[in-house]
């Protein structure tokens, strides 16, 4: 699985995307998705970290979930096209809700390393 993410990552310059939090705002400045702006951050500044190797406490699979949710949310074509009222949105959400449960506990020992970083 970590050879594919790595394939996944350099085939779409994720650094690149990385970079450009200011996408993921106006993607997430949608009426339903207002609220996951800082868990949207959140996951970039993971990421980012992870990629940088300053933060390896994670495992591959969370970071492949995420991946894959901040690449779907950002390009408005999946599943359920989100120029679609409301219902355009719903997949976005269920997809957003369903990560921050499963990658739960790497999500909060990163928060936590993050906040000790900035305490030194």
């Amino acid at each position: 699985m970590k050879e594919t993410i790595k394939n996944f990552t350099s085939k779409v310059n994720l650094e690149t995307e990385l970079k450009n939090v200011n996408r993921l705002e106006k993607s997430f400045n949608k009426k339903y998705l207002t609220e996951f702006v800082h868990e949207g951050k959140l996951y970039f500044a993971m990421l980012k970290d992870y990629f940088t190797k300053e933060y390896q406490e994670i495992s591959i699979t969370s970071i492949g979930i995420i991946i894959f949710t901040l690449f779907y949310i950002l390009f408005p074509i999946n599943l359920i096209p989100n120029f679609l009222p409301i219902v355009g949105i719903l997949d976005d959400v269920f997809l957003l809700g369903l990560c921050l449960k499963v990658c739960k506990d790497d999500i909060e020992r990163y928060t936590k390393w993050k906040i000790s970083q900035c305490n030194i």
